[in-house]
């Protein structure tokens, strides 16, 4: 047994890999030459190293898993005003024959459903605008993701830490300072009723 040598980082490595395949610690020490105790401090350490690593990888994993549902949950939003927005379809005729329809979107998106060459000159056009109450499906995205972000936070069922609430203090003085107020004289500035 070794008694004054360093335990290298090579060492350390294979105590690791031989204490995951179940070895103890003293059946490690046995074979590198080495006190138990040392294999188990070192190992500990180790142990202690990673977990503080895997501490700081999981605050940062956290805080991307919420960036990430925080712009899901925006995009849903735009999803869901965009499909309240009113729907325009325009049908063009040509003597009496329907030639084409055009559904056209607020936002200037054009879908030909059926496209005809013919002269704009011998068209007829008529235009008809329908609100949209939007689709609820988005909602329903939106509620199940605030859900899940909820969750990631640690927030179950709307409960808040109460530290992270702070309650503005509103002092309410005793005296009104707008008037000046002397015996005999309520803070409204009127003398006392007889």
């Amino acid at each position: 047994m070794s008694t004054g040598a360093r335990y290298n980082p090579e060492q350390l490595a294979q105590a690791v890999s031989l204490s995951r395949q179940g070895w103890t610690h003293q059946r490690i020490a046995d074979h590198q030459g080495v006190a138990r105790e040392t294999v188990s401090r070192h190992l500990s350490e180790h142990h202690r190293q990673g977990l503080a690593q895997l501490r700081a990888d999981k605050a940062a994993i956290l805080g991307q898993q919420a960036e990430q549902l925080l712009e899901l949950i925006y995009q849903a939003w735009r999803e869901w005003r965009r499909s309240r927005r009113d729907a325009t379809t325009t049908t063009l005729t040509r003597e009496g024959a329907d030639v084409s329809e055009i559904a056209r979107a607020e936002d200037g998106t054009v879908r030909l459903r059926e496209t005809i060459e013919v002269w704009e000159a011998d068209l007829t056009r008529a235009e008809k605008t329908e609100g949209r109450l939007g689709d609820p499906r988005y909602l329903r995205e939106i509620r199940e993701l605030m859900a899940d972000l909820r969750k990631l936070l640690g927030i179950e069922d709307g409960q808040v830490e109460a530290e992270t609430l702070t309650v503005p203090r509103i002092e309410i003085p005793d005296v009104d300072d707008r008037c000046e107020c002397g015996p005999g004289v309520d803070p409204g500035g009127h003398p006392p009723q007889a």
